[in-house]
């Protein structure tokens, strides 16, 4: 696949839009369950602990995904040793894109990210269940669900608009 780097100098992705064709499939009322004016940020099943506050890990980064309201979403790595700044969240500067969408009621996601050690960029798939201000994530032939949370932040962290 062929791909390009973001302004951070260290993320690739899709180059071509092309690769997002599902995002044809759509369905607005998944918005009803879908928040778009908040992150969801990674939880430490293990610790009990949201994945920015743990210090039980050796990694300073945590996830966090963002939805838009047309059917992108990114997943977006940020460093807990940092302050957050809005241009973390800035799809042209940082982010794994990806498109969600309804089939045979449940929501799927397609996933461009690295799928090797050597950086290759490849499409992950899964389901996304949200009940609460929680998010499930289960990545197709993986048994493990992650966990993710809600966290309200300013609007100005939510400026930037998916352009792919």
């Amino acid at each position: 696949m062929k791909t390009f780097t973001l302004q951070n100098s260290r993320t690739k992705v899709p180059a071509k839009a092309v690769v997002f064709k599902n995002r044809a499939k759509f369905d607005k009322t998944l918005l009803n369950v879908i928040d778009t004016g908040v992150i969801y940020e990674q939880f430490n099943q293990k610790y009990n602990v949201l994945q920015r506050l743990d210090t039980h890990l050796e990694t300073s980064m945590y996830g966090a995904y963002r939805f838009y309201l047309d059917g992108r979403f990114n997943l977006f790595f940020i460093d807990r040793n940092k302050p957050l700044d809005p241009n973390d969240l800035n799809p042209d500067y940082n982010g794994k894109r990806g498109v969600y969408y309804r089939n045979e009621n449940k929501i799927h996601y397609e996933l461009f990210a690295e799928i090797n050690q050597w950086g290759w960029v490849g499409k992950l798939t899964g389901s996304f269940t949200f009940e609460g201000d929680k998010l499930y994530v289960k990545r197709d032939k993986l048994e493990e669900v992650e966990i993710y949370v809600k966290r309200k932040l300013p609007r100005e962290y939510f400026k930037y608009k998916a352009n792919w």
